[in-house]
């Protein structure tokens, strides 16, 4: 070994736990607007991200809804008649932020009592992984995956390398783990503006969800130049 030189181990193997100084956990602060309630009347809740998915749903089905609550500007929820809607944003403070494992920590008093739990989420297109898949000729399609006697209204099985991130992979972990009902459902969407065609089959899967969405159409209107955008 000459001066200078930095030696490192061949493998993880042979690294020393008490050589690794790992900062402490600090508890975050779950700051809701209102004391957390726990709803007895609630069959099922339904957990939306992505900006995609709750700019439809706000744009066709939280209307319908109250806000009831809000955790650290990142997590909102509605309620409506027996159900709940959780829409989760990515908050603009850092003092905000929480992981999305702290998330669940914060709901974990009243998820453990829901009958049904469901999550949303999206992705492209092109991060679609199957060969046999034409995606040039789809606007979106869905797929999912869902615990024992959980309703998933018929959507195709979630096909390996494909995986489900964020929010609602730590749900569906959380009721796996703890034997609760949840369906996680991703959407596979094009980079076109949402429309009444390309938006149809979240449209359909929140008409199962018995969530009222009403019905819409994004009119387009044509360019007064002839410049390509």
């Amino acid at each position: 070994m000459v001066f200078g030189e930095i030696v490192e181990p061949s493998s993880r193997a042979f690294l020393d736990d008490e050589s690794i100084d790992f900062p402490e956990y600090e508890s975050p602060e779950f700051r809701w607007t209102n004391k957390l309630e726990i709803f007895s009347d609630i069959d099922s809740i339904v957990f939306t991200e992505t900006k995609r998915i709750n700019e439809l749903f706000e744009k066709i089905i939280l209307h319908n809804y109250v806000l009831v609550n809000s955790l650290n500007n990142c997590l909102n929820l509605y309620k409506r008649e027996h159900s709940l809607i959780a829409v989760y944003k990515e908050p603009k403070v850092t003092e905000d932020k929480l992981t999305t494992g702290q998330i669940v920590e914060a709901l974990e008093p009243f998820l453990k009592k829901i009958k049904q739990i469901y999550t949303i989420t999206s992705s492209t297109l092109m991060s679609y992984c199957e060969k046999s898949k034409k995606k040039e000729n789809l606007e979106c399609f869905v797929e999912s995956l869902s615990t024992k006697n959980s309703y998933n209204f018929g959507v195709r099985k979630l096909i390996a390398p494909n995986l489900i991130s964020g929010l609602g992979s730590n749900i569906f972990s959380y009721c796996i783990y703890n034997n609760l009902i949840c369906s996680s459902f991703i959407f596979y969407l094009n980079n076109t503006p949402p429309d009444s065609i390309n938006s149809k089959p979240i449209i359909e899967l929140a008409k199962n969800m018995c969530l009222s969405p009403n019905s819409f159409s994004t009119r387009m209107t044509a360019p007064i130049h002839n410049l390509y955008m």
